[in-house]
């Protein structure tokens, strides 16, 4: 996502700079000295109303894995000159190591402002696709993504930007995503399919996103990530987190999550059923996790950025603290495995 929309920046800046012939160009060289890009063919649109190019067999390589688009427009309007729409197919190609899967994108609406007074960089924000499919399979109603561009303020060491944040996922089969993306489909599981997820955060950045950073040298890294209201359901779990996560000097996460969920069983069926957990302690750490759920928080590790306070639980709920720390994670006293990596 990051690397579209610097790529996006990249495209709108030029559209300022010199219009559709020389943009057009200018993509061209770019792609041919970036191994993580490949664009087969730039034209440009030549329309009344939109400004912009037309694109065919783009390619972005990324260590998680590489994305396929067979076409896309990106454009602006001369009514809006800061604001770039990308226009993407019906579908799309990922792979993430394990085989290619196709991804149907249903109605999609991506939309990108830059603030011109400052050198193009990213100011907003907006994606938003559904119903997405998964080699034809329902995968999820829909999701969308909203940015906003917002002072860096203090606390996070070497932030240039950061980014409020609202996400919303709609019943997101959480088995078949992993299937596709594991290519394993055989395996059965049972983790709960339907995954709704309602999130409001900010993230820090090193750079803002922008023409000038595009290439892996210069592109923006996750600093810190703070989530200040986030519910999530996924069959009977159901819990509200708020937290605030870093990136260590291996680029893992570290920092301290509070979930609030009135009762830790299906938290841990759902730790056990990912495999973080063996079967046989389920039940041990269910209690052990109600006896803790009205203790003081633990502090926050250090280097995660400003501080965080941690509301009360509400009554009959627990407050459970997931731990980041060291490139692992635990939920309480109980390990649950590897932590995330940030960047």
């Amino acid at each position: 996502m990051l690397t579209l929309t610097i790529f996006v920046a990249l495209v709108l800046g030029g559209l300022w700079l010199g219009g559709e012939t020389l943009l057009a160009r200018e993509l061209r060289r770019i792609a041919e000295g970036n191994p993580a890009l490949s664009i087969a063919d730039v034209t440009e649109l030549r329309e009344t109303g939109r400004i912009g190019v037309h694109m065919s067999g783009l390619h972005l390589t990324r260590a998680e894995g590489a994305l396929d688009l067979p076409e896309a427009d990106l454009w602006l309007s001369p009514l809006a000159p800061t604001e770039a729409h990308l226009d993407l197919p019906a579908q799309a190609v990922i792979d993430s190591g394990h085989g290619a899967v196709t991804l149907g994108l249903g109605s999609t609406d991506a939309r990108m402002r830059l603030r011109p007074l400052g050198g193009m960089a990213l100011d907003r924000i907006t994606l938003s696709a559904g119903p997405l499919t998964v080699d034809r399979a329902p995968l999820a109603d829909g999701l969308e993504l909203n940015g906003r561009h917002v002072a860096p303020a203090t606390g996070v060491a070497d932030a240039a930007a950061a980014y409020d944040i609202d996400l919303s996922v709609r019943r997101l089969d959480l088995v078949r995503l992993v299937a596709a993306l594991s290519g394993d489909g055989s395996r059965e599981t049972a983790i709960p399919s339907a995954l709704q997820l309602e999130a409001q955060g900010r993230v820090w950045l090193d750079a803002a996103p922008g023409p000038g950073h595009l290439t892996p040298e210069t592109r923006p890294a996750v600093l810190a990530l703070r989530l200040e209201g986030a519910r999530v359901t996924l069959g009977p779990l159901g819990a509200r987190l708020i937290g605030q996560v870093g990136a260590d000097e291996t680029g893992h996460a570290q920092g301290l999550i509070a979930l609030y969920t009135p009762d830790a069983a299906p938290l841990l069926q759902l730790a056990a059923d990912l495999g973080w957990l063996p079967q046989g302690v389920v039940k041990l750490a269910g209690r052990m996790l109600k006896g803790m759920g009205e203790l003081p928080m633990p502090a926050m590790p250090a280097d995660t950025g400003p501080e965080l306070t941690f509301p009360a639980p509400a009554q009959g709920e627990l407050r459970l603290p997931l731990t980041l720390s060291e490139g692992r994670m635990s939920l309480g006293p109980i390990p649950l495995g590897p932590a995330p990596r940030l960047r």
